[in-house]
């Protein structure tokens, strides 16, 4: 696959080599359904030099031009992937590359989106939510994240990644604890806890993450109830933060 090929050069820097193997697909297969891959390598191009208007102009064009193309949808998340792992790489304790990834994190955000609004019956847009989901969670956006994540939920219960994504949001609520960065007596929070973990019991009893989900209901829901508004040192033990980072997205 050529189109592979230029996205190997592109993921090792190369993008004039990558710029040359899409261009040659759309010239020697103008009319194959597969060259749709190849408009989304200009795409990738474009996002990893920076330039998010011309990268979102060549996804406009393929949703315009390519909408009966039965491979759009795998095309555009492709994009968003690429997105993705390109953030995951920069993701480190240097400023300038955290403000890097943060960039990626956006144009993957941002593309999976557009999966989301704009190709409403593709296979893909459960699992567009969980990683759009997953970038405002990798940026610190909390609660866009929880809206993502609950909206896959509510919508697609029975997706592949429907008890990640609650699991998601029982592990943001209750980071929020342990940091100490909520008032543990404020009801709406500790509401927000309990029913996160009661929706995770009761749509998906038998996941291993809900074992994990009843664990820390009996424990947050004591804690709010006896702790009189202050988060107490040492509240929280290493048993009460299992599972932190049981699921990977």
């Amino acid at each position: 696959n050529v189109c592979f090929i230029g996205d190997t050069y592109l993921r090792a820097g190369e993008t004039d080599l990558a710029n040359l193997l899409y261009t040659s697909v759309l010239n020697t297969w103008p009319d194959n359904p597969q060259t749709i891959f190849a408009k989304a390598g200009f795409a990738k191009i474009d996002f990893y030099l920076g330039k998010d208007a011309d990268a979102n102009q060549v996804i406009d064009q393929i949703l315009a031009n390519d909408s009966d193309n039965t491979n759009i949808a795998d095309s555009i998340y492709g994009i968003a992937d690429y997105c993705w792992t390109a953030a995951m790489k920069e993701q480190v304790t240097d400023k300038a590359e955290v403000s890097r990834a943060n960039e990626f994190f956006t144009y993957a955000r941002n593309t999976w989106e557009r999966i989301i609004n704009d190709l409403t019956e593709s296979s893909l847009v459960p699992d567009s939510y969980y990683f759009a989901g997953g970038c405002y969670r990798r940026m610190n956006q909390f609660d866009k994240a929880i809206e993502y994540y609950n909206a896959l939920v509510d919508k697609y219960p029975d997706s592949e990644y429907g008890e990640s994504a609650q699991f998601r949001v029982i592990q943001i609520y209750k980071n929020f604890i342990v940091t100490g960065e909520v008032d543990m007596t404020d009801s709406d929070t500790g509401k927000a806890v309990g029913a996160a973990c009661e929706r995770m019991i009761e749509l998906y009893p038998d996941s291993s993450m809900t074992e994990i989900a009843k664990k820390w209901k009996n424990t947050y829901g004591e804690i709010f109830k006896a702790n009189g508004g202050k988060t107490r040192s040492g509240q929280i033990t290493s048993q009460e933060t299992e599972g932190k980072e049981a699921q990977n997205d």
